[in-house]
């Protein structure tokens, strides 16, 4: 090795007082498939985890550019990379880097996750190699001696039950703070797991997705630790939500033959099963399970003495709030932390572990049960999010989406969290003047500090151009557990190449789409057709960004509502930035729905409907070879029902008349390089809105719909159409091709012919 810090990065994996010497720290590494006299760290580019994934290899390998870790700053992979020197140096005022492992380790993230361990294995990272080593060595030094390694793996059942079942009343900042109690909750999860087991933050092998796995010493005190600390958190979180949330928790033991041979990949699969059976049989381990059965009363009575967020009657006068929340009647003491926790998320910088709890749940803090505590002797840890990074006494603080390690210390870690938001202060006048008017009616009060004020639906809805609606966009990445199942990846190396995968996704889904909302997506950006922007709004914006806030993302997807034209954009802006993050990969694809509706709407029926439209994306029949990689945009329950009467029909007919007819007549959903030409046509539709003379749209939705039911074009209608194209041909730059491409594109025409009508309808939705 050439450089200083990396010297001593391997040594890293021994404390102090550990006696082994260098043959313990290169047995750790050989158990994983790497011979430590083989790591050259030569300034080698990393390849990127994508590049290996997938059947198809017709892209060629590419690499990430040699450089330091930051989440404000995009990383794509590149075919051809240079190799420049890396220019490390250790943190000043002699730190001593056995005493702050949490910096030492941050040192080798921000300067190792891009760099190649050898060349024999370029797709593996080096800090991803020297964590889980570190991690291997002291379960293979502390652990059982036949079964030193301990797998402990959770998975939460219920989160979408648990995030969007709550009124409209202040819904999307008290959305964000549920969201972001379950992140936390679960980075409090992890670090009581750690504690518990006296493991560093390397033992940490992913996160993400409402998931987790770490890989700590098999002994006989861990195992009944975990086991305990999972009933303790599943007894509080039946307290707070009732049956709704649950987490599967489970350490399966093995030996250091499952890591050298195939045998890693089959235990991995065989926790995820056990998971799933766990949460088929939530609570079962409860002791308190068969009360689960008994029929009980309402512990509110009265409509009005249940809380009014979340419209629970079972919850205990105790944990009930003592006075009316502003505007809406009695909430829980959860409920109105969440509703002032909501409007600290617009700025966060970060989160702190309070040394001592006192459930401050007015200025929203969140308190979670420690592994320390007993049957009806629960313990709590409080934690306070913080616009600053200074803080003066704490047991643990995450910082948040940043990559300087100048306020690290030995209980300082670091946190991505998808915390673009739009507050008050960044809306355009008119939606300010809006949420001004109804926070002042609903609470009786002025709202000062708009930049501190969540944005509403209504706000955000009036920040739309055209009509004032919310869009919604729920997106995942297709065939996620199919990822590991081929060559190096099913060897020891796996857990390696998990623990890179995992964090590569955390960094787009947590990371980069922060960016990618403040429409700043990197070298995409110098694509034509990227930030996607048909109205102009990137000159005309005050505040550069888009009008949206993400409600989840993380693992490999996310939620995101807000003005609707900027959603509908945004979709396209995501998949561009992701298809080049993931190396243009035939196999990793992204499937998406985008629905929109009026900003009084109930919450959870966005939230039905928007998955209804992602699940239709993934349903795509008609996508190439099954592989999903679909837009369902602008989906709507009235057009899918549609699709269903006439997919019924026409398999009657078939039967009845021996045809072979096919439903082609709707693409709800479309895969993403065929929206091509129906963005183009969006634009050239737009341009001319105001030169159409009224009722031409709706002549077009007419035969639009003669078509989709009857299979026929209304020709007298048709040829009206073409005429007053052809009317305008001499007046405006409408291309020769137009009236052509409206026919050509008649599946999707439902697109454009909403998109145009949306954005030029001045009031309501």
């Amino acid at each position: 090795m050439n450089n200083p810090v990396l010297d001593w990065a391997l040594e890293t994996l021994r404390s102090p007082n550990d006696s082994s010497d260098s043959d313990s720290v290169h047995e750790a590494l050989k158990l994983i498939g790497i011979d430590a006299s083989h790591i050259q760290i030569n300034s080698q580019p990393l390849e990127s985890i994508f590049s290996t994934i997938g059947e198809h290899n017709t892209v060629p390998n590419k690499k990430l550019p040699l450089g330091d870790l930051d989440p404000q700053s995009i990383v794509y992979p590149e075919e051809h990379v240079s190799n420049p020197s890396l220019d490390i140096t250790e943190p000043p005022n002699g730190w001593n880097r056995y005493k702050n492992t949490n910096l030492a380790l941050a040192l080798i993230e921000k300067h190792g996750t891009f760099l190649s361990i050898s060349q024999k294995y370029p797709y593996l990272s080096f800090y991803d190699v020297i964590k889980i080593a570190a991690a291997i060595h002291v379960c293979d030094k502390s652990g059982e001696s036949e079964m030193p390694f301990l797998l402990v793996s959770g998975d939460f059942s219920g989160i979408q039950e648990t995030i969007y079942t709550i009124s409209s009343s202040g819904a999307l900042k008290t959305l964000r703070a549920r969201s972001f109690m379950l992140e936390l909750l679960t980075e409090h999860i992890i670090y009581e797991i750690q504690q518990a087991t006296t493991s560093e933050r390397y033992s940490l092998i992913y996160s993400g997705g409402g998931g987790f796995s770490l890989l700590v010493p098999n002994t006989d005190n861990n195992r009944k630790a975990i086991n305990e600390f999972g009933k303790v958190i599943n007894t509080w979180m039946l307290e707070q939500f009732g049956i709704q949330l649950f987490l599967a928790l489970h350490g399966e033991p093995f030996s250091a033959d499952a890591l050298k041979k195939r045998q890693f990949k089959d235990m991995w699969s065989m926790t995820g099963d056990k998971l799933g059976k766990q949460k088929q049989q939530k609570f079962r381990q409860s002791d308190n399970f068969k009360d689960l059965f008994q029929p009980k009363m309402p512990r509110q009575l009265q409509n009005q003495g249940s809380c009014q967020i979340t419209h629970r009657d079972d919850i205990p006068e105790s944990e009930m709030h003592r006075n009316e929340l502003d505007g809406i009647g009695r909430v829980s003491k959860l409920a109105y932390r969440l509703w002032r926790l909501g409007d600290l998320l617009t700025d966060v910088k970060t989160v702190v572990r309070l040394k001592e709890s006192k459930d401050n749940y007015q200025n929203g803090t969140l308190v979670f049960p420690t592994y320390q505590s007993e049957q009806n002797k629960p313990q709590y840890a409080e934690y306070v999010v913080n616009s600053s990074t200074q803080y003066s006494e704490y047991t643990a603080r995450w910082l948040v989406n940043s990559g300087e390690l100048d306020d690290y210390d030995e209980n300082t870690y670091p946190l991505l969290y998808g915390d673009y938001v739009r507050s008050v202060a960044d809306l355009p006048q008119k939606a300010q003047d809006l949420e001004k008017e109804e926070y002042e009616r609903d609470h009786g009060k002025e709202m000062h500090n708009l930049g501190k004020v969540t944005a509403s639906f209504s706000g955000l809805a009036k920040a739309s151009q055209g009509s004032e609606l919310v869009g919604c966009l729920r997106m995942d990445v297709d065939n996620m557990g199919e990822f590991f199942s081929q060559k190096d990846l099913t060897l020891g190396l796996g857990i390696v190449a998990n623990s890179n995968l995992s964090r590569s996704l955390n960094l787009f889904f947590k990371g980069y789409i922060n960016l990618i909302c403040g429409m700043n997506l990197g070298a995409v950006s110098s694509e034509k057709d990227y930030p996607m922007d048909i109205t102009g709004k990137k000159k005309d914006r005050k505040h550069l960004g888009r009008n949206v806030s993400i409600v989840y993302a993380g693992g490999d997807d996310l939620f995101i509502a807000g003005a609707w034209d900027d959603v509908a954009e945004l979709a396209f802006d995501i998949n561009a930035c992701f298809k080049t993050f993931t190396c243009q990969k035939p196999d990793v694809n992204l499937s998406a729905g985008v629905t929109l509706h009026k900003p009084k709407f109930p919450l959870y029926q966005m939230a039905r409907i928007s998955k209804q439209a992602e699940v239709t994306a993934k349903a795509n029949e008609w996508a190439i070879d099954k592989t999903k990689n679909s837009l369902a945009l602008f989906y709507s329950t009235e057009l899918k029902t549609r699709n269903v009467l006439l997919d019924k029909r026409i398999k009657n007919e078939n039967v009845e008349h021996g045809w072979k007819q096919q439903n082609d007549r709707i693409a709800i959903a479309s895969e993403w390089n065929e929206f091509a030409d129906v963005i183009e046509l969006t634009k050239q539709l737009h341009a001319i809105y105001e030169e159409l003379p009224p009722g031409f749209y709706r002549r077009l939705f007419e035969t639009l719909k003669i078509w989709q039911e009857d299979g026929k074009l209304y020709m007298p209608m048709l040829a009206h159409i073409i005429r007053k194209i052809d009317e305008l041909k001499h007046e405006t730059s409408i291309s020769d091709d137009l009236k052509m491409s409206l026919f050509e594109n008649i599946r999707q025409l439902h697109i454009p012919l909403h998109w145009v009508e949306y954005l030029n309808r001045q009031k309501g939705g």
